[in-house]
């Protein structure tokens, strides 16, 4: 099953791995490519995660075409451990991803009300990289029970600077959306 999933995959996988991964870039291009691998992930994982797809046929709004309504439904199911905080703001916080992806790839810095800086995406970088792993065990049919056991929140939550990191970013979107 793994080499089905490698080969929808294709170049997605490695540039995750690239993107997670010690490598000198800037962490806002590591966030643009992490981001951009969900659209891709979607479709793969509504083929092998019946779970997921389950859950995409019930939200008919959940599709492909754009890369905010891919990125929502797999935060939302995946993630819905690791971005609990997020979760409260998840339109708000899809849109200051998509933002920020969209900031890098077309390399013109207006007109993107929130995105993330540095810290956020540096931390951002990792939570994504974790729900992608969530995301595969899942496709690999292993129970969403025992991927929890891992205790995936505690991979974030026990660095007193993330959480800071993650608390400021969490004030910025509710000043931001909140406020309107």
């Amino acid at each position: 099953k793994w080499h089905d999933i490698k080969d929808q995959l294709k170049l997605i996988h490695p540039m995750m791995l690239y993107s997670a991964s010690a490598v000198q870039m800037p962490v806002d291009m590591k966030l643009a490519f992490t981001i951009e691998s969900f659209r891709p992930l979607f479709e793969c994982a509504v083929n092998y995660d019946p779970g997921f797809n389950a859950f995409v046929s019930n939200n008919k709004c959940y599709n492909n075409e754009h890369l905010k309504n891919a990125l929502k439904p797999q935060l939302k199911y995946y993630g819905k451990l690791i971005l609990s905080s997020e979760m409260k703001y998840v339109n708000q916080f899809c849109s200051a991803l998509v933002d920020s992806r969209n900031r890098i790839a077309h390399v013109d810095g207006q007109g993107h009300e929130v995105y993330l800086d540095g810290s956020e995406s540096a931390l951002y970088v990792s939570v994504l990289f974790i729900i992608y792993r969530i995301e595969l065990l899942s496709m690999l049919s292993i129970s969403y029970q025992n991927i929890a056991q891992c205790s995936v929140e505690s991979m974030i939550e026990n660095t007193a600077y993330l959480i800071r990191t993650r608390n400021l970013f969490l004030q910025k979107l509710e000043k931001r959306y909140i406020a309107n």
